[in-house]
């Protein structure tokens, strides 16, 4: 699992460096994932960057570190780099919660820099109602747009599963970089549980889920519960789906920031 988190800080920094980012950090997570115990003829190479060499060693190293490690790095400058670089923000705004005009304003640049990608249109008109709102040139109040800021920002992260990569058989790496446990391995792991009913009854449904499901959600448990969870978010969960089962019957729970619906 040290493995995983290396290739996830490094992936991070890789990601922001392909949408036009500085070469220093990702030499700087090569160093990291190096102590952390990722180690490939490639990522020496990066990590041994001087600070004046770092973004023309960046600029030829990480194609070759990516292709060592089976990452799908885009292009520099690429909409596609831009568009990952936009998921991996929403990932952060939503469990950080940061400034959500902020927010508006960076993605909006960031649909401009991507050459107008429709993944990004969402945030198009909404740094310009925060500054009508504070003109007074329209009504309203904030909490509006920072929940529709909110919604665009969930809608984005909901792709982050879509290119996931797999590291072994039993965690995936999304476009946030953030490493979770694949579906069939969750799976797996609870029909394995036959002294444990419940675990026997979640395992069955998890095998009997559309395949669709497996890129949209993420499955944790417990054994004798599941928890499904939007991709991107982090522990405690802003909006869960819990399904517990008892005796045959199985109970489905949703929750959100301010309790059960």
């Amino acid at each position: 699992m040290a493995t995983n988190e290396a290739v996830s800080k490094l992936y991070c920094a890789v990601i922001e460096w392909s949408a036009g980012g500085r070469g220093q950090p990702v030499v700087d997570a090569a160093v990291d994932a190096l102590v952390d115990g990722l180690d490939t003829p490639g990522l020496r190479y990066l990590a041994g960057a001087t600070r004046a060499s770092a973004d023309a060693d960046a600029a030829e190293w990480v194609p070759k570190v990516a292709e060592e490690l089976d990452l799908p790095v885009p292009d520099r400058l690429s909409p596609e780099a831009h568009i990952r670089l936009g998921r991996l923000l929403s990932e952060r705004f939503l469990r950080d919660r940061t400034d959500p005009s902020q927010f508006a304003r960076t993605m909006y640049r960031l649909y401009i820099d991507s050459g107008y990608s429709a993944e990004l249109v969402a945030f198009t008109g909404l740094d310009d109602w925060y500054d009508l709102l504070q003109a007074g040139v329209v009504g309203g109040d904030a909490q509006d747009i920072d929940e529709a800021t909110v919604v665009a920002a969930q809608d984005l992260v909901a792709g982050l599963l879509a290119d996931a990569v797999p590291l072994g058989d039993y965690f995936l790496l999304d476009d946030s970089g953030q490493v979770t446990r694949t579906w069939v391995s969750s799976q797996q792991a609870l029909q394995g549980r036959e002294s444990v009913p419940a675990a026997g009854a979640n395992g069955h449904l998890l095998a009997s889920m559309p395949v669709g499901w497996h890129r949209r959600v993420v499955t944790r448990t417990s054994m004798h519960d599941l928890l499904f969870t939007r991709p991107g978010d982090r522990h405690p969960f802003k909006s869960q789906v819990r399904v517990s089962w008892r005796e045959n019957v199985c109970s489905f729970t949703l929750s959100n920031e301010v309790g059960v619906v």
